[in-house]
């Protein structure tokens, strides 16, 4: 159904952000208010009308959620994973907006069932290019209507069962190579075992440097979301400055204002650079040598 007067949802953890969207919104020509949540567990208490969100008058269900990735307790990943399991709220159109544009990032949340990723602007022109843009698709588009459940279908970051493999008796390598094994059979059943057990410490050691690698990007990416939101922020106060107060400035003023503007981007780019080089230098490849002996062979 077509949607008269569409409901949209931000989350961002950023309330400079938060303020800005809403000035731009309002001048876009958005009717209905703009609804907020902080973070991703705010997020998932607006969507099930939890807690301080219980009034659907006044926290109504949104036609699209503008989705910010990195932000504490439940960061936008989670928010995506948890929704798509949620069958009263599966259809609910989501538009991931971050600073981010890591290809990466890009693909897992399209995987997670987001459906759209855009990447914030930096100044003012550009957001409010984004939110006249946003307004004439919801005032175009027919939406599939929303009906909400009672209760969470699933309980999103509830730790996953593992299994663990079978312990084989590990056999040391000095005894291998210093003991008189008697039959064929039972060196090729050592070494199987030998071997057996360095492939469990490989793998293991893998994780280890998957999950470190993990830790140094979403590091990165929380570094630059916290270094170019307030520079995003003054780039817009800058830009709204120049547009209302133009009249007061002399020449002298509008060109300072201008050289902030420049010195913010110059910055944001610097930062973009930074974090994708760490990202390249987390991705150098080990040697297998380096983590566990060689294997043996007969």
């Amino acid at each position: 159904m077509k949607i008269e007067n569409p409901i949209v949802l931000i989350v961002d953890d950023s309330e400079n952000d938060a303020l800005l969207m809403r000035t731009v919104f309002e001048r876009a020509g958005l009717v209905q208010p703009l609804q907020f949540a902080r973070d991703g567990v705010e997020a998932i208490d607006y969507l099930k009308g939890a807690g301080a969100y219980g009034n659907r008058t006044e926290f109504p269900l949104p036609t699209v959620m503008l989705l910010d990735l990195n932000m504490p307790r439940k960061n936008g990943f989670e928010v995506l994973a948890w929704l798509r399991q949620q069958p009263a709220l599966k259809r609910l159109c989501v538009c991931v907006l971050s600073a981010s544009s890591h290809e990466e990032d890009v693909r897992r949340c399209y995987d997670l069932g987001a459906n759209s990723f855009l990447v914030k602007p930096g100044n003012l022109d550009g957001l409010m290019q984004l939110a006249k843009t946003l307004i004439a698709w919801l005032n175009l588009t027919y939406v599939a209507s929303l009906t909400e459940t009672g209760r969470e279908q699933r309980r999103f970051g509830s730790p996953l069962s593992s299994t663990s493999s079978v312990d084989a008796e590990p056999v040391a390598a000095h005894g291998l190579m210093g003991q008189s094994i008697a039959s064929p059979a039972l060196m090729s059943e050592a070494l199987f075992l030998h071997n057996a057990q360095l492939d469990r410490q490989l793998e293991e050691k893998a994780q280890e440097v998957d999950v470190l690698r993990a830790e140094i990007e979403d590091f990165g990416r929380t570094v630059a979301h916290d270094l170019r939101s307030p520079l995003m922020t003054i780039g817009g106060y800058t830009d709204l400055l120049t547009e209302r107060c133009s009249a007061q400035l002399d020449e002298n003023g509008r060109n300072y204002l201008g050289k902030i503007n420049a010195s913010t981007d110059q910055l944001g780019r610097i930062i973009v650079e930074l974090v994708a080089h760490a990202k390249e230098k987390s991705r150098t490849p080990f040697h297998v040598g380096e983590i566990v002996p060689a294997k043996l062979s007969a």
